[in-house]
């Protein structure tokens, strides 16, 4: 499982998440979308440096954030994969749908 944390600074949503990100993480995860709607924030900023493996499932986790994030009318960042969860994102085109910065 992975260790999710998140605080907001004025607009900006930031969680981090770091070990092992997969489909037991739902649960927690779920949360980041209820809490873009009920603060009202602008931007997310998902900061994934010490992300060490993530999944499929995981994927489709950050792919439904994204259309809430769409829904809602706040912009999503992914921040500073690193490695082979770099390597993933290439090959499954997350940088054809995410806005990905280092």
């Amino acid at each position: 499982m992975a260790d999710i944390s998140s605080y907001q600074e004025d607009s900006t949503l930031l969680v981090v998440i770091s070990g092992t990100f997969n489909f037991e993480d739902n649960p927690q995860f779920r949360a980041i979308p209820r809490m873009v709607e009920e603060r009202k924030v602008n931007h997310v900023t998902i900061d994934l440096a010490q992300l060490k493996m993530i999944d499929s499932a995981a994927l489709g986790m950050l792919m439904m954030l994204r259309k809430r994030c769409d829904e809602f009318g706040a912009s999503l960042t992914l921040k500073n994969p690193q490695g082979g969860i770099q390597k993933i994102f290439e090959v499954s085109k997350f940088y054809e749908i995410f806005n990905i910065v280092s």
